[in-house]
């Protein structure tokens, strides 16, 4: 009878291990996902973001440009610079000219350029607009969402932890 129950006990262990060991496997899995997937989305939304503004400022750039408005155009250039993103913001003639340019500081992040051309009325192209970004709040939403899932993974383990032990003691 004691073997009986010695051997059950050791049956519940394993089976205990088994079903923690599969369950911490299947969640750091499943956070590992959710934070790349975190990750890959705060990207994109930085990029669409960029766009978006290379889309709306190259209008208005236009006609700034073509009346040769070159304290509109910083003013814009500033004005964009103010956003968590960009870094600098820099217009260009037809010629390639710089005729703005936020000032730029040493970046002690991965930046990437994104460019435009700012067209007339007619389609020609007149100048174009840089606009340098980072994706420094996107690495911040990933940092954020790595330490979530971390405490997740944690307190689930000590939740089983909790549950074996009483199984075991039980």
């Amino acid at each position: 009878m004691l073997n009986n129950i010695t051997q059950a006990k050791s049956l519940m262990l394993k089976l205990i291990i088994g079903i923690n060991l599969c369950s911490f496997l299947l969640l750091s899995i499943l956070c590992t996902v959710d934070i790349l997937r975190e990750k890959k989305e705060s990207t994109r939304n930085t990029e669409t973001s960029v766009d978006t503004l290379l889309e709306v400022i190259s209008y208005p750039a236009a006609t700034f440009l073509w009346n040769m408005d070159h304290e509109m155009l910083t003013q814009v250039a500033h004005t964009l610079k103010d956003r968590d993103n960009v870094d600098y913001v820099m217009f260009f003639d037809k010629d390639g000219k710089s005729l703005t340019q936020t000032p730029q500081q040493k970046m002690s992040h991965k930046t990437f350029t994104k460019s435009r051309p700012i067209k007339d009325k007619d389609g020609q192209s007149i100048g174009r607009l840089d606009i340098v970004y980072n994706l420094k709040k996107s690495d911040s939403l990933f940092r954020s969402a790595f330490w979530i899932n971390l405490l997740r993974v944690l307190c689930f383990r000590l939740i089983l932890r909790v549950i074996s032990w009483c199984v075991i003691r039980g």
